[in-house]
């Protein structure tokens, strides 16, 4: 009789221990098949090493807090739509993406969550231009309400960081071109036409990139006609009505359709990316560079006190703008203890973490910076009427992008 139960005994533990192990196979497969699981954040073309940072930050949040590792990561197919990944996306907790018109109508709509403002005084350290440009529901809100949940004021994205379009300005060949001020367009084009002895790019930017280019022409094209003439432009965005004569893209195409002929801009600058701006502001070739924040954290250590990060100059002067910058976002699947505690550490108590380890910008006003780009950057968007979406996240597909790049290095030729 003891011989046979202790064989059940023995038995049992086998199977137990055979489950257990079950279990975890198929955990792992259920993972490597990029299944979520419960405590997901998912990712949406956001570059790896924010990913990377992001997630390293919120890990060492938990690890001081005596916690375990708070979310699993599920990274989203960048070349599939939002729609075409809706079921694997329900099943996460939160996502984290750059704002385009994809996301801004996907994240707006059933699937997601609000963020009650309220609730644990989120978004209480934003400066008035960002919370301006936010799309809130609720009491005093600017969108319709939508059910119980949103009795309060509340939103369905919220950003967190930013990524800036800005110009570099080599200072020392600044200073040889003896000009005294860089506040409105016609001092840079005076400044780039004062560089040529010096130099044979006076203003490089990477017009072979379809992205990076649309952006700098809508960023241009902002400067020259206005914050409010550049968003009538773009609400219910027409590219070939743009290009009307005397709208804002038209004005941007002429201006460096100028800079081209009268050799303010080089030729073959028509052949560069970013990669190649970057290598001219490694090796001081130019003066003028359009770039963005990540882009100026890769110049070399050796040369980079010599640049001066500053906003593209509008024609006339004035505090009536509105900045091109890449927002950083997150939107809620699921409301919960933990998805609240998230949103509030990526928008306030992990704001410096955030900002140091990916080197963009943060949302909250007050909170430490690791260095004067970062802080400018938060200062700009703080001082104008907020940010506004990239002009290439306006198209929805690749296919778009590069036919209206195409366009616009035609006539700017």
């Amino acid at each position: 009789m003891k011989t046979t139960t202790k064989k059940l005994l023995i038995i049992c533990i086998f199977a137990l221990a055979l489950l257990a192990v079950c279990g975890l196979v198929a955990g792992l497969l259920l993972r490597k098949s990029g299944a979520a699981s419960s405590n997901t954040i998912a990712f949406y073309r956001v570059p790896q090493n924010v990913q990377n940072a992001i997630i390293n930050v919120l890990n060492a949040d938990s690890e001081n807090q005596n916690q375990e590792k708070a979310f699993e990561v599920l990274i989203l197919n960048e070349d599939l739509t939002l729609e075409a990944q809706k079921k694997k996306i329900k099943k996460c907790d939160a996502v984290i993406f750059i704002n385009d018109i994809q996301t801004a109508e996907f994240f707006e709509s059933p699937v997601t969550k609000p963020i009650n403002l309220a609730l644990a005084n989120i978004a209480d350290g934003y400066p008035s231009s960002i919370l301006s440009s936010l799309k809130i529901s609720g009491a005093g809100g600017s969108g319709a309400a939508d059910g119980a949940e949103n009795s309060a004021q509340s939103v369905k994205i919220l950003p967190f960081l930013y990524d800036f379009y800005e110009l570099d300005v080599n200072y020392p060949l600044y200073k040889k071109s003896g000009m005294k001020s860089l506040n409105v367009w016609d001092d840079l084009a005076e400044t780039a036409y004062r560089e040529l002895p010096y130099t044979k790019a006076p203003v490089i930017l990477p017009v072979a990139d379809d992205r990076e280019f649309l952006n700098f022409m809508g960023l241009i094209a902002e400067a020259l006609s206005g914050s409010k003439a550049y968003e009538n432009m773009l609400e219910n965005f027409n590219f070939e009505a743009a290009l009307e004569k005397g709208k804002p893209l038209s004005l941007a195409v002429n201006e460096i359709r100028g800079f081209l002929q009268y050799g303010l801009m080089p030729y073959d600058s028509i052949k560069f990316i970013p990669e190649d701006i970057l290598f001219y502001m490694d090796h001081e070739l130019s003066g003028i560079y359009f770039t963005k924040l990540s882009q100026h954290r890769k110049i070399s250590n050796k040369v980079v006190n010599n640049y001066t990060s500053i906003y593209c100059p509008s024609k006339v002067f004035t505090a009536d703008r509105k900045f091109a910058a890449e927002q950083y976002s997150i939107s809620l699947i699921k409301n919960s203890a933990e998805t609240t505690r998230l949103v509030k550490n990526l928008s306030d108590s992990l704001q410096t973490e955030l900002a140091t380890k990916t080197g963009l910008s943060p949302v909250q006003k007050n909170c430490a910076v690791p260095d004067h780009q970062a802080d400018d950057v938060r200062f700009w968007l703080a001082a104008s009427k907020g940010p506004v979406m990239p002009l290439a996240n306006f198209f929805r597909t690749q296919e778009e992008r590069h036919s209206a790049a195409n366009k616009l290095r035609e006539l700017i030729q």
